[in-house]
């Protein structure tokens, strides 16, 4: 998103017209996250015709008086055009590829999505502001990342694995690799399935994304799922994998450092690891002239501090820490960092590291 203009002889006036525009695209946004979530916009996105709000209701299986209601929305918020002469409302081609599941383009909806369910943290996430309120909240609370995760992979995590130099080659002949954080299993489930010769484990501190992730990869040999904290990986996984990879979750561990001190632990002198890590920079100044930024803000204040902030020492990092520190506590633990780029779509940083083969591991080690 290119960044937006911000005059120093901003007006009240202007700054109000750009308040009210925030509103409009708030409002808007529920209106697209409800018809994402109902499956109207899915069912306009194939229809080839205007077609009229009953009729639209008809092939979407709801109501007529709530659609028409929606259809309200989506008009007057420029997702959906009307033609009043005829009563009749039509998704142009253009536009149809955000809203069928499967499409990379429809991440964007989906993010739209996320507001809506963020909204409902509001009074929780308040709490923690007070004083006396709470550190943090259990992510029962924010459950709203695997359906975007899941969407990347299958576009980009493939090419990303190729785009390591010598990566894709070790995967086809056989390795061993360690998903960190591993969630439901989707990363480590394709990859098992294009790389049929290597090993995947997939590690993560919940019980309930590890059945999901058993269940997912059901008939498949390659793979196996443990609940386990990244924080305190078992002894006998010392040196044990070939290559690491771990998305957007050392930002969310309590004890980030100590999290990858265990992974350099047990990665094999010389192993491979790419970490992604949010698109954003340390310095708030470096962030500021970027609107898209709000978007890392806001998932870091309602979803990864307050999950990440609960124990009295945690670090409480959160989603906006950004490249520059995280590459600082790579390189303290012992990796080396090879190369730092943005990842496919820059929604991350993605660091292609090695464990150094010939140097003193101490820095990773953990006592067990």
């Amino acid at each position: 998103m290119a960044a937006e203009s911000r005059p120093q002889d901003q007006t009240k006036e202007s700054f109000g017209e750009y308040l009210s525009d925030v509103q409009v695209k708030g409002f808007t946004a529920l209106g697209v996250a409800m018809g994402v979530a109902t499956g109207l916009l899915e069912k306009m996105s194939h229809l080839d015709e205007p077609k009229s709000c009953r009729e639209i209701s008809e092939i979407a299986l709801l109501k007529e008086r709530y659609v028409r209601e929606l259809l309200g929305i989506l008009v007057c918020g420029r997702i959906v055009d009307y033609n009043a002469a005829s009563d009749t409302f039509f998704l142009p081609s253009h536009r149809r590829s955000f809203f069928i599941p499967g499409n990379i383009e429809h991440e964007i909806p989906i993010g739209i999505g996320h507001v809506t369910s963020l909204s409902y943290a509001v009074n929780d996430v308040r709490e923690c502001f007070s004083p006396n309120g709470p550190r943090g909240l259990s992510n029962e609370h924010f459950s709203y990342m695997p359906e975007m995760s899941s969407l990347r992979f299958q576009h980009y995590l493939l090419d990303e694995l190729k785009d390591f130099p010598g990566l894709h080659e070790q995967l086809e002949s056989g390795i061993q690799v360690l998903d960190l954080a591993c969630g439901p299993g989707s990363a480590s489930i394709l990859m098992a399935k294009h790389y049929p010769n290597s090993r995947f484990m997939g590690l993560d501190i919940s019980p309930d994304v590890i059945v999901k992730a058993e269940e997912a990869a059901k008939g498949l040999p390659n793979v196996e799922f443990q609940c386990v904290s990244a924080e305190g990986l078992p002894s006998e996984l010392s040196e044990k994998f070939d290559f690491l990879f771990i998305y957007n979750a050392i930002h969310d561990c309590f004890h980030p450092e100590k999290a990858v001190r265990e992974a350099f632990r047990v990665l094999k002198p010389g192993a491979k690891a790419m970490i992604q890590e949010p698109y954003a920079r340390t310095k708030l100044a470096d962030n500021a002239q970027d609107p898209s930024m709000a978007c890392v803000y806001t998932y870091s204040l309602y979803c990864c501090l307050p999950q990440a902030n609960i124990p009295d020492d945690a670090a409480g990092l959160g989603a906006a820490w950004g490249k520059e520190r995280c590459q600082e506590m790579l390189e303290g633990v012992g990796f080396k960092v090879v190369s730092t780029k943005p990842g496919s779509g820059k929604k991350t940083w993605c660091f292609h590291c090695t464990k150094p083969e010939n140097e003193d591991h101490s820095a990773g080690a953990t006592a067990h």
